[in-house]
């Protein structure tokens, strides 16, 4: 046994991948991503949704796009694993100038790591005051 062609000037983490010709390169395998999505019917009234992921690993970037137009307040949105507080991941929903297509994001932090199974919850304390559904997409990279 040894060593494919090329092997020794290879980077870490970088995998074989053949033309079909008797070649081929060392490459950096592409990141997968997966998305989990949850809707509010009401981002005006407090409450939490839950959602699974169906694969390890790390929440990247999560979402919330406004439906319509939120008044009287903003509504404070937060996310949890198992129970515990994902860092930095809180998002706003600024009624000052909603309408619907607004998006919203955060980049979290830390204890943002997703083991396949695992739970997320998304709390809206219900700030605004008119019915508004709230689209949320969570960026997961997959390890």
């Amino acid at each position: 046994m040894h060593e494919p062609k090329g092997a020794a000037s290879a980077s870490s983490g970088q995998v074989y991948v053949a033309n079909g010709s008797g070649s081929g390169v060392w490459t950096t395998p592409a990141t997968s991503y997966i998305t989990l999505c949850v809707t509010f019917k009401d981002i005006s009234t407090a409450g939490t949704q839950y959602v699974a992921s169906p694969a390890a690993g790390t929440i990247k970037k999560i979402y919330l796009t406004l439906q319509g137009a939120i008044t009287g307040a903003d509504s404070s949105v937060t996310f949890a694993i198992g129970g515990t507080s994902i860092d930095s991941s809180t998002i706003t929903a600024a009624q000052s100038g909603s309408t619907a297509g607004t998006t919203f994001s955060s980049t979290p932090s830390g204890h943002n790591t997703v083991s396949s199974g695992s739970v997320v919850s998304v709390a809206s304390d219900g700030g605004s005051t008119n019915t508004v559904d709230a689209q949320v997409v969570i960026l997961i990279q997959v390890t």
